[in-house]
Order: structure tokens, then C-alpha cells, then sequence
């Protein structure tokens, strides 16, 4: 009667999934001001370029330094749009239908936790959030 580890797990995971982000988020914000400092400084230092991995027409390293930091701008983007993505928990039963609990204790528990109940309840919190969550995680490591 009651919670089911489902309930528990689910939770307990969206909360380490939230964690996570937000520590990166806090060192891309690092990273994004470091290059940024970088690429003002370095805006008239010339380099070669590169295309198809041979020599290209010169270029400033600030001009590629500004790359990477539009490239870590996105980044943190996405990183904003995972934070609110996986920041969802659960306390439905079983089933996910309420069966022993009422919807407004996993309101409750979840607005304590800083989380937000999944808008369709159902035995698990639905696993294509983790799966935004590691391919975002890939984008954001290349």
C-alpha cells in the first residue's frame, strides 16, 4: 500500500539527474567566460587555418576561439532545456494510477524535492527523459 520503489528510485534518480546538470551547467558557465576572455584577447593573433585537416587561409585564434564559444553557448542551452526535462518525480503506486496515494502527496513530495510530477502518470517515469539526458550529454562532450 502506498509507494512502490519505482516511486523511490525514479525520484531519487531525477534528483541525481538534476544535480548533475546543474554542476555542469555551472562549470560550462565557467568555461564559456574563460573563452570569451580569450577570444577578446587573442582576436588579432594570427594562426593558420585549417580545412580538411591541411592548411587553410590564416585566421585569428580569437575567431576560433569564438567558434568554440558559440559552440559552449549551445551547450548551456541544452543544458537549460535537460535542467526542467529530467527535475520530475513520481509517487503514483504500482500502476501509476493512484490506486493507494492521491495526486496532491506526489504534488506535495515533489514540490519539496524541487521536482515536478510526470503529467502522465504511469508505473515509471518515462525513460526517453534518460535517454535526452545522456544523448544531450553527448553533444555537450564533442
Amino acid at each position: 500500500v502506498g509507494m512502490t520503489s519505482s516511486d523511490v528510485l525514479d525520484t531519487g534518480l531525477a534528483l541525481q539527474l538534476k544535480a548533475s546538470v546543474k554542476l555542469l551547467r555551472s562549470e560550462l558557465d565557467k568555461l564559456a567566460e574563460a573563452i570569451r576572455v580569450q577570444a577578446r584577447a587573442h582576436k588579432n593573433t594570427v594562426m593558420i587555418g585549417r580545412s580538411h585537416a591541411i592548411h587553410g587561409e590564416p585566421i585569428t585564434f580569437g575567431f576560433k576561439l569564438a567558434g568554440w564559444l558559440a559552440e559552449t553557448e549551445r551547450n548551456i542551452k541544452r543544458l537549460k532545456r535537460l535542467q526542467k526535462a529530467v527535475s520530475v518525480g513520481q509517487i503514483s503506486g504500482a500502476m501509476g494510477n493512484y490506486a493507494n496515494t492521491e495526486p496532491q502527496i506526489e504534488e506535495r513530495a515533489c514540490e519539496l524535492l524541487g521536482l515536478r510530477p510526470d503529467p502522465a502518470s504511469t508505473q515509471v517515469i518515462s525513460r526517453d527523459r534518460h535517454a535526452d539526458y545522456v544523448q544531450t550529454l553527448a553533444l555537450v562532450g564533442t
